[in-house]
């Protein structure tokens, strides 16, 4: 599990605090609401790719091990990654 800190300015948080009831649970809401939305666009991806895959004898059962196969395709790149090989490819002449 990753932990996270956020720093937030005090006027900030107060202006949070006016509006929602727990803005510590309500961004914790947030991110894990974002993370599971880009996990089901990411298993019906690779689901897809396996099925049409001719070489592909198993799709996995669960959505953990989905994701470890589309994470562990050879060339996967993070998203930072990804940003940083095409700043590079941009730069070069």
């Amino acid at each position: 599990m990753q932990t996270i800190t956020l720093q937030i300015e005090d006027i900030d948080w107060r202006a949070l605090e006016d509006e929602i009831v727990n803005p510590e649970e309500w961004i914790n809401g947030f991110v894990s609401d974002r993370a599971r939305r880009h996990k089901d666009r990411l298993v019906a991806k690779e689901q897809q790719t396996l099925i049409d895959d001719p070489t592909a004898e198993t799709i996995p059962a669960t959505v953990e091990g989905i994701l470890e196969s589309y994470f562990g395709h050879v060339g996967y790149q993070t998203r930072a990654e990804q940003v940083a090989a095409e700043s590079e490819a941009s730069e070069e002449p």
